[in-house]
């Protein structure tokens, strides 16, 4: 799968010309009968490789900056308070490619090949349109379900179903998917990356836990929380008995392509199907083409505890002057800092400098820089915008723990939600100390454990695109209003040409920091004049005006523009 879209191309070629009468015959082979497609199972197979090329979630850099995790480089107006209905895109393109799956199932139901061949090839459609679905659920809430082909003699202005009715749909794609019996937990080989039962399993716990979650649960049913607690529980189950489990490495895992924590995955290779997020997320300096993504907010790298697994603000070892030292490992796995030894290009060692005049044209406006998921091992080449190969992992079996704790913690199961905790710190790195609870506060209540959960999923996903839908799903993004996303400023206090002799691997920063610099925390870009405000209406997106003019059966969400419909039924 790591190379499928590498050869795509070349096999659509050959079997193209598969049972040619003869050289000079002129045939129109770009326009095959649907028919020619399911009826052979090495075509059908790439239309669906095409569906989850174009269907599969990718690297993602916007949403950091959407919340408390990332400083405002790009100046978007989410944050602030300032979105208007049509900034929210519209929902004509995903309905396209929703048609297309639509008519890859039918196509595929009413072909020739092989049945196990036409359950494996369903099964993985199934859950690319379960994983369309619920990605514009948590967005709109109710959208228009559609699970066939729209023919022209057909009614075309379909209404927005409920949510309730959409989670319906989404669950039963995803029990379908999962009830194929040849479908496997895992693919190996060429096939390595395809979405599997393993992913259907954990999909299916995503969605419920969403369900739960008060976003879409303000009156806290505890029987959606019981089943989203038996689809997570099952997930996690399953998945360990097929050989899933937490990776060793927690910054390796990126770059240790399909190993074991690998649950659903888009898969990369340059220069066919690339991405930009080191281009982006680099410093300057050592980025070409592209800069300004996922720059860590002060508050970010204050929430990550310390070796212990204390919060900084409760543990004598943290001194703010030399705020990385003794921390949870994931700190210097996840963030960049004045001076820190930060492996480039082909493991050559090098510091990186942020104090101004920092030297690059757009330097991070907090003057931190992300390093999660960029390879060390990368050439300079690989850097380049839409050069990198490194796959995303939409869900890791981290995630599949943290969601089964998160559902046990809300049904007062608080021995499974402790074990997942020290679990996830173990492979962190964090000493488990005397009572062996790494760090944890013993006899948690309900609440200050899904708070716990919580805040561990801040540290451990850091910049994996789940910060700001946690924080939609919970109900949490009011408790950022008024607050300014703020920077680390480091200031030299010496000359610069006095400070060249030093600037090597040599000199013990780690100790001697402040005889060089002094550091001042400053409110970061745009946020000098702008406060976080995320109104309540901000918890279901609004449909683009131009959707509204196309469909008029299509009614706009409640809080938005005179809105009707109701998200919550």
């Amino acid at each position: 799968m790591k190379k499928i879209n590498y050869i795509l191309t070349i096999v659509w070629c050959m079997l193209l010309c598969t049972n040619c009468s003869g050289v000079l015959d002129k045939n129109d082979l770009g326009s095959m009968s649907d028919k020619v497609v399911y009826d052979n199972a090495q075509f059908a197979l790439m239309v669906l490789d095409n569906l989850h090329r174009d269907m599969v979630p990718g690297w993602d850099a916007g949403n950091a900056e959407n919340c408390d995790e990332a400083g405002p480089d790009r100046v978007p107006r989410y944050p602030w308070g300032q979105a208007g209905s049509d900034d929210f895109g519209s929902l004509k393109d995903t309905y396209a490619n929703i048609r297309k799956i639509n008519m890859f199932l039918e196509n595929l139901a009413a072909g020739s090949i092989d049945q196990k061949e036409k359950d494996l090839y369903s099964a993985q459609a199934l859950v690319i349109r379960a994983w369309t679905y619920f990605d514009l659920v948590r967005k709109y809430g109710g959208v228009p379900m559609i699970l066939n082909v729209q023919g022209m003699s057909d009614d075309l202005l379909t209404p927005r179903s409920k949510t309730s009715e959409c989670i319906r749909s989404v669950v039963q794609d995803l029990d379908d998917a999962i009830a194929v019996e040849e479908f496997p937990y895992t693919w190996s080989g060429n096939n390595a990356g395809r979405l599997s039962k393993a992913a259907a399993l954990a999909l299916k716990g995503r969605v419920l836990l969403y369900w739960a979650s008060p976003q879409f649960n303000p009156g806290n049913d505890p029987d959606r929380w019981t089943q989203a607690y038996n689809a997570n529980k099952d997930a996690k189950e399953k998945l360990e008995a097929n050989g899933y489990g937490l990776f060793g490495d927690f910054y390796r895992l990126w770059f240790e392509e399909m190993n074991k924590e690998v649950v659903f995955v888009k898969r990369y290779q340059e220069p066919n199907l690339g991405h930009s997020w080191e281009a982006g997320t680099r410093q300057p300096a050592r980025s070409t083409g592209m800069d300004g993504w996922n720059k860590p907010t002060w508050q970010l790298a204050k929430a990550f505890p310390m070796i212990t697994g204390e919060p900084v603000t409760e543990s004598a070892q943290y001194d703010d002057v030399f705020f990385w030292k003794n921390r949870d490992p994931r700190f210097a796995q996840t963030i960049a800092w004045n001076s820190c030894n930060w492996a480039q290009y082909d493991n050559i060692e090098e510091r990186l400098w942020t104090y101004p005049p920092e030297p690059c044209a757009n330097p991070s406006s907090t003057h931190l820089y992300c390093r999660k998921a960029i390879n060390p091992a990368s050439t300079e080449y690989q850097a380049y915008t839409g050069r990198n190969s490194v796959d995303w992992i939409e869900i890791r079996f981290a995630e599949v723990l943290m969601n089964f704790a998160e559902c046990a913690a809300e049904l007062d199961k608080n021995d499974e939600a402790y074990a997942v905790l020290k679990d996830i710190r173990k492979r962190a790195g964090i000493i488990a100390g005397t009572n062996g609870l790494y760090g944890l506060k013993a006899n948690l209540p309900k609440a200050e454990m899904t708070r716990a959960i919580l805040f561990e999923r801040q540290i451990e996903f850091a910049f994996e695109n789940k910060r700001l839908w946690d924080l939609r799903r919970r109900r949490m993004l009011q408790e950022l209003n008024g607050m300014r996303r703020e920077g680390r400023l480091a200031i030299l206090k010496m000359t610069e040409d006095e400070f060249a002799a030093y600037k090597n691997l040599e000199t013990d920063f780690e100790n001697q920091y402040n005889q060089y610099f002094t550091d001042e925390i400053e409110i970061a870009g745009e946020d000098k004049v702008n406060v976080l405000n995320f109104p309540e209406k901000y918890y279901f997106y609004p449909l683009h005006s131009d959707d509204l003019v196309t469909n008029s059966k299509l009614e706009q969400t409640k809080g938005w523009d005179n809105g009707t419909f109701d998200p919550l039924q």
